[in-house]
């Protein structure tokens, strides 16, 4: 098996005590702080995930909440 894309660039696990849905907020707020949007005038965000192996793996719907 090989080795995923975030070991591949040093990162070696750094980030997986953080759960995916609070990475997936940073994501979020930062792009539209990028992006100059007010959080308030944003209407729906659309996100989508590979791996959907049950409802707490279900991270768009999470993210939003």
């Amino acid at each position: 098996m090989s080795p995923g894309p975030y070991r591949d660039r040093g990162i070696n696990g750094a980030l997986k005590s953080i759960p995916a849905t609070d990475l997936g907020a940073v994501v979020v707020r930062e792009t539209l702080s990028r992006a100059k949007l007010d959080p308030a005038r944003v209407g729906s965000v659309v996100l989508g995930n590979v791996v959907q192996a049950s409802n707490k793996m279900n991270l768009s719907a999470r993210l939003a909440g």
